[in-house]
This record gives structure tokens, sequence and C-alpha cells, in this order.
């Protein structure tokens, strides 16, 4: 069958129509269908997706309301110190360097005993050397 005939056979179904009995025995068919309401899972989904929108936007229009009536000292709390010298060395005035000074002397006094237990390995005899080794290195890594 060629293009032309599929479409002169479909322009002439075109025109069908059903009769007036099958019409009407179609449409109370259609109408006496019951109709069953959305699932309770369905309905609940969609109600939910209603509320966390509303949420969402009274919360963040709350936010808003809030950051703009509480003016520029609410938002100096969550921006980085002005550029202001004093502001920068009060900032570095209250820092607290306890941290790295006890590394510091930690590195110094580790430093010291390793110094030291290498010195009395290298003024061991060379007969008793290996024995002594040992326990250094045990010393120093237990």
């Amino acid at each position: 069958m060629t293009e032309e005939k599929l479409i002169h056979i479909l322009r002439s179904a075109s025109g069908i129509e059903p009769s007036e009995e099958t019409r009407h025995r179609l449409h109370r068919l259609i109408l006496s269908t019951p109709q069953r309401p959305a699932t309770f899972a369905l309905a609940t989904k969609a109600k939910l997706v209603e509320y966390m929108t509303l949420g969402f936007a009274l919360g963040l229009a709350s936010l808003l309301l809030v950051t703009f009536v509480s003016g520029p000292p609410l938002w100096q709390k969550f921006l980085p110190a002005s550029n202001s010298s004093q502001a920068l060395r009060a900032e570095v005035e209250n820092i607290d360097f306890t941290i790295q000074l006890k590394e510091a002397k930690y590195y110094n006094e580790s430093a010291q005993e390793v110094a030291s237990l290498l010195g009395e390995i290298d003024h061991e005899s060379p007969t008793s050397r290996d024995s002594g080794v040992d326990e250094m290195l045990e010393k120093i890594i237990f």
C-alpha cells in the first residue's frame, strides 16, 4: 500500500461517527464508572509537598525579615572583621598560641633526647653496640 492510498483511506475514515445509540451507551458507561479517589499515599505525599513548600517560604520570609529589621549589627556577626586596624589588632591579641608553644617545646625536648641517645650509642664500644642500639631504639620508639 502506498502512502497516498493510506492518506486517502484515513481521510475517508475521519468522517465516520458512532450512531446515536452507541454514543449514549458509551456516555452512560463512562459516567457510571465509579470514580476512585486518589490513594492515601498519593494524597499524603501531595499534602506533604504543599506543606513543605509553605513552610520553606514562611521560614525564608521570616529569616529575611529578621535580617533586615535587625540591621547591620546582626550582619557584622557573620561577616569577617572590618578593615579597621583596631579591629584587626584586637583579633590578633585574642588569638591563643598555646598549642604552637606546646608543640615547639615537645619538638625541642624530643630532639635533645634523640641527640643524647645517639651520643651514647656513638661512645659505646663496637662489641656491645648491637645490644645497646636495640635498647636505645626501644627507648626512643616506645
